[in-house]
């Protein structure tokens, strides 16, 4: 059991550390998105969007990252309700539970494939580009200053959610730190 519990802790610590990466980089993303609200410069615009997509593509990296790590993370903890008593499995079933509901939310906004993000990157990218040929079409402003408007709705619920995520991560290991130290007292 020793083993398992070391092998859940390794990984937790490696889920943290992406959400800690992820949380940066969606906190640079919500930086670029502020600033390209109040400029009005059309190569300042170009700049600040191309900066959003990086900051989005590692925040996207990031989750990859964070993902395949939970999913170690969550095959352990299966391994481990196997050979722990019933209550205990159960406050390990509710932290399991809590940690999967955000970062599948987490994952359905930010995915770089399948995340509704990156659709909206390309659309502000459009927008732009629709400005720049045309700098009085009153639909292209109204559109710009909606998704601008959208993503950072949705950068913020990201941001709780990843919070969420962390506060999880933080009650597992407490608990798993609290068993491995029952192990090692028993044995």
């Amino acid at each position: 059991m020793a083993d398992i519990l070391e092998k859940n802790l390794d990984e937790l610590k490696e889920v943290t550390d992406w959400v800690a990466a992820e949380f940066k980089y969606l906190n640079e993303f919500k930086e670029k998105l502020t600033a390209l609200k109040v400029t009005s410069d059309p190569k300042k615009e170009k700049t600040l969007v191309r900066e959003l997509g990086r900051s989005f593509r590692y925040a996207a990296r990031s989750e990859r990252k964070l993902h395949r790590h939970f999913n170690r993370l969550l095959k352990g903890i299966n391994e481990l309700k196997k050979i722990l008593p019933l209550s205990q499995r159960s406050l390990l079933e509710r932290l399991e539970t809590s940690m999967d509901i955000a970062a599948k939310k987490i994952l359905r906004e930010s995915s770089f494939f399948v995340g509704q993000i990156k659709g909206e990157i390309k659309d502000l990218e459009v927008q732009i580009a629709l400005l720049r040929k045309n700098p009085r079409n009153k639909k292209a402003i109204a559109n710009l200053a909606h998704l601008l408007s959208d993503l950072t709705k949705r950068n913020q619920e990201l941001l709780k959610w990843l919070a969420s995520l962390s506060t999880s991560l933080e009650r597992t290991r407490q608990f798993l730190e609290q068993l491995n130290k029952a192990t090692q007292l028993a044995a």
